[in-house]
């Protein structure tokens, strides 16, 4: 795979490491990486690149023609965008000679006014991008001109990948921007050297970033001066440089802090620093997603962290391995400084779990995330390709034979996609394909109200002697899952019916279930940050909002009745697939509470995500979970609960599990789902879904 990152400097700073581990990462891994930077200006590397990457810096190229489709677009850019752009036309033109002549087959790029350049640049040529928002949009203002820019270009991005939910709520209202939540990788400490230890004769408090007014380090000065003196034998350093170092030095003498706080410059090396600390603090008033917190937990460091809008939350578990005060608060800081410095047990404890973030957020995680963007971001590129050789009326499967091996490879992922199949059984763990039917009986092209890429995650519901199944069609166009429906008499043969429930937001896994009379749904909806209860005002193709149950992003929510209560299985961890969680209710709209025990599954992607209904009968509960080893969706297994109460769990995978294995046709690149349903014959049907690929030559 050739791959081309395209980012403004690799002078330090939190999105230049990300670049630099991203590209030594595929180096190691045998890619052809290049990296091209647009304003490095011939400056010392801050962070070591693999000798197998190839640097260039687009000042060492000399101007480059006229472009027409780049000069074109210009030419369509309102009279304000043109004043902002005209700048940086030379570099554009710049960029776009420097990425033709890398070759690439996918591009990605880093930070706002970079990726809207790039997006130009690339404009023509037919490639995947994929661009990288290290920061927060709803807080980092960009100008009203860029910003114009901004949701425009990003349209035309192959993906959009955020840090975090809250940008990826930013991005959501903008038409035609396909956006990925994938969060920064932190790497095991290495240090200089590691047989030398820190010294103890003082505690450390310690900061680091760049000396700028959105890191707060101003507030964090005065957190500590209002402490200092009941923490004698603490010292505050905070590392790094920017525009703030003089206000700053203003202001440790302001609070009489000569000898009590410090500022040492830049590091290269933060792992050697931050071994040192006792204690890390992180006072910005916004962030994208720290790395620096990443890496002082990795260190085993105890952190406090202002809540800011985003960011922090989704890395420290406060009172778990940190804690959380209010954004901008620099009295709660102060308070919480006083706190911890005073408490070494305290700190000893949250330093333990610190490291954690090792496994949350490890690199390997992290870049498989990356690579299947890339992935689909190739798809979308190749999907032009078929659609233009099927207007020609050539064949498809000769198509790859013009590309490289590794874009074959990719474009046998292409086609790749989910549908559905119908199983039997005498057991809800005994199931087999269903004789006398062909599968799949539902695929995206019985879909007719909308275009849609597959269909998958289905449920069953049988009402006035006729059955209905609900199931996540993903919209094509929008790129968000929608819930179609279809009908069937007898279980075998379904008619599509249409769809019955779209949101602004990504909709799956649509669990519908009969209580008291009443028809209700609960689909994914972790996009919208709660799971949201639906009841049906005209079943089954009216739906309406009737409860936020539980607040949070979660997937793939499954919620069962069992000895007089409500329980619902949800996985924390939509991404990376590896955690459960379980909370229960005595009514269905709450409110609902975490079980004790809960998480009941940590760093586990095997046995984590809920792949169907809960499935109760005499006496038995069974559930089952999504096997996302080697990849997503690869099988499904089934375990049996032997204790469930508010207070205790405990269950035992079933005999014979996996229950759900990849086949050799409609199936053959995985199943993810199952919805076992029992007959009044005591006999099992179930809905399932499965994952085909042909065979690409």
């Amino acid at each position: 795979m050739r791959v081309t990152l395209v980012i403004a400097t690799i002078s330090g700073g939190g999105p230049e490491r990300v670049a630099t581990n991203m590209a030594n990462y595929w180096a190691a891994s045998g890619w052809e990486v290049t990296i091209l930077t647009t304003d490095f200006n011939g400056q010392t590397p801050c962070y070591d690149l693999d000798p197998r990457v190839t640097h260039l810096d687009l000042g060492g190229l000399s101007d480059s023609s006229t472009d027409s489709p780049v000069i074109d677009l210009l030419n369509d850019c309102s009279e304000s965008e043109r004043a902002v752009l005209q700048p940086e036309a030379i570099g554009i033109l710049k960029l776009r000679e420097a990425i033709s002549r890398s070759r690439p087959e996918v591009v990605v790029s880093y930070l706002d006014l970079t990726n809207i350049c790039t997006l130009l640049a690339t404009r023509g040529l037919g490639l995947p991008v994929l661009v990288s928002e290290q920061c927060d949009p709803n807080q980092n203002f960009i100008g009203e001109e860029w910003e114009q820019l901004r949701r425009r270009l990003y349209a035309q991005a192959s993906y959009v990948a955020v840090l975090t939910e809250e940008s990826l709520d930013y991005f959501s209202s903008v038409p035609g921007i396909r956006s990925r939540i994938i969060p920064n990788a932190v790497t095991a400490p290495v240090f200089s050297n590691p047989d030398e230890m820190p010294r103890r004769d003082r505690k450390t408090l310690m900061a680091m970033g760049r000396l700028a007014h959105e890191k707060g380090f101003d507030l964090l000065l005065h957190a500590f001066a209002l402490v200092a003196k009941k923490h004698a034998d603490w010292t505050l350093e905070i590392w790094g440089e920017g525009p703030t170092r003089a206000y700053l030095e203003s202001r440790i003498q302001k609070h009489g802090l000569a000898e009590r706080a410090l500022l040492p410059g830049f590091t290269s090396q933060p792992f050697d620093a931050l071994r040192r600390a006792d204690l890390f603090v992180l006072s910005s008033l916004d962030e994208g997603f720290p790395n620096v917190l990443l890496e002082a937990m990795a260190c085993g460091v105890a952190v406090i962290s202002f809540d800011c809008p985003s960011g922090p939350r989704h890395i420290v578990r406060s009172g778990v391995d940190g804690v959380l005060v209010p954004p901008g608060d620099a009295q709660a800081l102060a308070e919480a400084l006083d706190r911890a410095m005073g408490d070494e047990a305290a700190r000893n404890r949250l330093a333990a779990n610190a490291p954690d973030v090792l496994k949350r957020f490890s690199l390997e995680k992290v870049m498989g995330m990356w690579e299947e963007l890339i992935l689909d971001c190739t798809r979308l590129v190749n999907k032009v390709i078929l659609a233009r050789k099927a207007s020609q009326a050539i064949d498809v499967v000769e198509a790859p034979l013009t590309l490289s091996p590794d874009h074959q490879s990719l474009l046998s992922g292409l086609l790749k996609t989910w549908s559905i199949g119908i199983y039997v059984g005498e057991s809800p763990l005994r199931l087999l394909p269903a004789p006398g039917i062909e599968n799949p009986v539902l695929t995206q092209s019985n879909v007719s109200d909308v275009p849609v890429s597959f269909v998958a995650d289905p449920f069953m519901i049988r009402a006035d002697d006729a059955w209905y199944m609900f199931f996540e069609a993903k919209n094509a166009f929008t790129r968000k899952g929608e819930i179609g429906m279809a009908m069937s008499q007898n279980g075998f043969d379904w008619s599509y019916c249409q769809i019955v429930l779209a949101e602004p937001f990504h909709l799956s896994y649509p669990y519908v279930f009969e209580y008291a009379g009443d028809y209700y749904m609960i689909p994914e909806t972790l996009q919208a940050n709660h799971i949201r209860l639906y009841r049906a005002a005209s079943f089954p193709f009216e739906w309406i909002h009737c409860a936020d149950l539980i607040d949070g992003t979660f997937a793939d929510s499954s919620v069962f009745r069992f000895d007089d209560r409500w329980w619902m299985f949800a996985c924390s961890s939509p991404f990376a697939h590896d955690v459960l969680r379980l909370f229960f209710a005595d009514s269905l709209p709450g409110p609902w509470s975490e079980h004790p025990h809960s998480p009941l599954i940590r760093d586990n992607p095997r046995i984590a995500r809920p792949a169907g209904r809960v499935v109760v009968f005499n006496d038995r509960v069974i559930r089952y979970a999504q096997d996302c080893y080697p990849r997503y969706g690869t099988q499904v297994r089934a375990f049996e609960i032997s204790e469930l109460t508010t207070t205790s769990y405990q269950e035992r995978e079933s005999e014979g599990s996996p229950v759900l294995r990849p086949g050799s046709d409609w199936n053959g690149q995985g199943m993810h789902h199952i919805d076992p349903q029992l007959n009044p014959d005591g006999k099992w049907i179930a809905c399932v879904d499965g994952r085909f690929s042909p065979a690409v030559n």
